[in-house]
């Protein structure tokens, strides 16, 4: 069992998705679950001694500043003394179930439903510095530090320090990723022919498991397409 002196918060949830996919069409829908406005903060510098010389850099910005409105189930909760015993959960077969659970012994009754909550977005403080030599080689040191409390009600940014050493020409580019999120270590790869390029921000994490160690697991992976259209006098085609 478990005894709980005091419980003090809030919480809220919408059941937007609940009967329908995840899809364009969904997000894109006339009626969202809420609403809300953000921007981004930001100034950015840029130092280069003649037009065939070495390139610094430099950028500073705070992101997703606001926050978004649900209109949804919200309660406030101001309980004492509960108690909660392995057999009030015999019954139950699935989340919703544990969570309806749950709701009876908080008290959580439709008749004290606020009705919306707020969340804010995901701000975080970002910092940028890339040095890239006549050469083509190329150093970019990046971190992103997440500016929501721990205790806030919003979306949070993963702080991350990024370290991408690179080889950079007109025609191809290889970097390598080197990041530390969530406090495990990440290794990259991206590449560039011409216009085409693509790459992974976790290689490694294909193989990690609970065994070797190897986390975050999964991998992402992204490509794409890059083209211009028409130039102007005293530019190249790049």
């Amino acid at each position: 069992y478990m005894n709980v002196k005091e419980l003090v918060g809030e919480f809220g949830y919408t059941t937007y998705l609940q009967n329908q996919n995840l899809s364009l069409r969904s997000l894109l829908n006339r009626n969202p679950p809420g609403r809300g406005v953000g921007f981004d903060l930001g100034l950015a510098y840029r130092m280069q001694s003649d037009p065939y010389g070495s390139t610094l850099k430099a950028g500073l910005a705070v992101t997703d500043i606001g926050a978004i409105l649900y209109t949804a189930d919200a309660y406030k909760i101001n309980q004492k003394n509960l108690r909660f015993v392995s057999e009030d959960f015999n019954e139950v077969r699935n989340s919703e179930q544990v969570i309806n659970v749950i709701r009876q012994k908080l008290k959580v009754a439709p008749a004290n439903n606020i009705g919306s909550f707020l969340s804010g977005l995901p701000t975080s403080l970002n910092l940028n510095v890339d040095y890239q030599r006549p050469s083509g080689l190329g150093l970019q040191v990046a971190y992103w530090q997440d500016m929501r409390g721990t205790s806030s009600v919003a979306m949070h940014q993963p702080s991350v320090v990024a370290v991408v050493p690179r080889f950079d020409n007109r025609w191809m580019e290889a970097s390598l990723p080197i990041s530390y999120v969530n406090g495990a270590a990440q290794l990259g790869l991206s590449l560039r022919a011409g216009p085409f390029w693509a790459g992974s921000d976790n290689v490694l994490g294909l193989l990690g498991t609970s065994k070797n160690g190897i986390s975050p697991r999964g991998v992402d992976v992204y490509l794409g397409l890059a083209m211009g259209f028409g130039t102007r006098p005293g530019t190249d085609n790049d």
